[in-house]
């Protein structure tokens, strides 16, 4: 009975976690006989500094080299990302952050401090671009069942803390403008 019961909750919780949005698929590409997962959307946030912009691009590309489960790529985009946070006004901790996941050569690892990241990450783009939006998207089973946030271009959910094992687990919960 309790084997049952087990079962129902977590068939109950994969199709709570998918994505009823399925217009706009993410774009895939196969590289070097691997395949990889992009947002189909570009930024259509306008920042007016462009610093600012090339550390939210940054940000973009280590979540989508997470989604893709690629360390190594995890590695190079996160050591990008700390450049560009040294060019804007991050918190240090946002820094070592970034610092951090270009260091690790375990990808939950990187995923574990990539959450941590994220949210300076939010603080920094909230309110601080012109035009367009940016999409703050959430996973309840992360990390346990904490859950944990993470930014998007689009509405589509590319999730980095799963990757390919449960790539569109997540919700939109917040749009900013």
């Amino acid at each position: 009975m309790i084997n049952r019961i087990l079962m129902v909750l977590m068939i109950g919780l994969l199709v709570s976690c998918g994505n009823e949005n399925k217009k706009n698929e993410p774009e895939v590409k196969t590289v070097d006989t691997k395949t990889e997962i992009h947002e189909s959307v570009p930024t259509n946030a306008k920042f007016e500094d462009r610093a600012l912009a090339n550390t939210y691009d940054n940000y973009i590309d280590l979540k989508s080299s997470l989604v893709n489960s690629d360390m190594e790529k995890a590695q190079k985009s996160a050591k990008n990302l700390a450049k560009s946070l040294e060019e804007i006004d991050a918190s240090r901790e946002m820094k070592e952050n970034a610092i951090k996941i270009s260091e690790v050569s375990d990808i939950e690892a990187q995923r574990e401090v990539f959450q941590f990241l994220t949210e300076d990450m939010i603080k920094l783009v909230k309110g601080n671009f012109s035009d367009g939006n940016v999409y703050v998207q959430f996973c309840p089973m992360a990390f346990g069942g904490k859950g944990a946030y993470w930014l998007s271009n689009g509405k589509d959910i590319l999730n980095p803390y799963y990757g390919d094992k449960m790539l569109k687990c997540g919700e939109v919960k917040e749009v900013l403008k």
